[in-house]
């Protein structure tokens, strides 16, 4: 049903990027596969995020290694989620890299780190996105001081509940003054 609703949605706005996180065990699964190859033709549409969460399998590596090199052979655009958490290491971000055209830094993961040391991890994240030509997307934008924080390093590609809270006050405000 899901695929269905997807399939109306993208063909309804071919302009419209949507994306589809991607829990490494899932590569393992069959219907995946075949979910993924049934939506190729759409790849230019759809973003798949490998995320941080640990295979229940010890072989993690084998499972990222095996599906990578098929999602990026199918076309889709591949983001690495949520950088330094879980199983989503700088080490395997750096030996998957040339799969990977997106990489999103989770700032919730990184609350106890004062001002300074949250410039310093943006800094550094902005530089290794810019040298090996990759987007970076923080999340876990939750305030304007994030979003301006972002912004002062050169990063545009937010999302968070500020933003949604932002622009749902902004549509709302558009809709009252609709009448006036």
């Amino acid at each position: 049903m899901a695929q269905k609703k997807l399939l109306v949605e993208l063909r309804k706005t071919p302009t419209k990027t949507i994306s589809i996180n991607l829990d490494p065990q899932q590569l393992l699964y069959p219907s995946t596969k075949k979910f993924l190859q049934e939506l190729a033709s759409y790849q230019s549409q759809l973003i798949i995020e490998i995320t941080e969460q640990i295979p229940l399998i010890t072989e993690q590596n084998f499972v990222l290694d095996k599906f990578l090199p098929q999602l990026y052979k199918f076309g889709y655009k591949l983001a690495f989620d949520d950088l330094g958490s879980g199983q989503n290491t700088l080490e395997l971000l750096l030996n998957d890299l040339i799969y990977f055209k997106r990489i999103k830094l989770s700032l919730l993961k990184f609350q106890q780190l004062d001002a300074d040391l949250l410039a310093e991890l943006l800094n550094f994240c902005q530089m290794l996105a810019k040298k090996e030509h990759l987007e970076l997307v923080i999340e876990g934008i939750d305030c304007a001081k994030k979003a301006e924080l972002a912004l002062n390093h050169g990063i545009f590609l937010q999302q968070g509940f500020w933003w949604r809270n932002l622009i749902n006050n902004h549509q709302l405000n558009q809709l009252n003054n609709l009448d006036k």
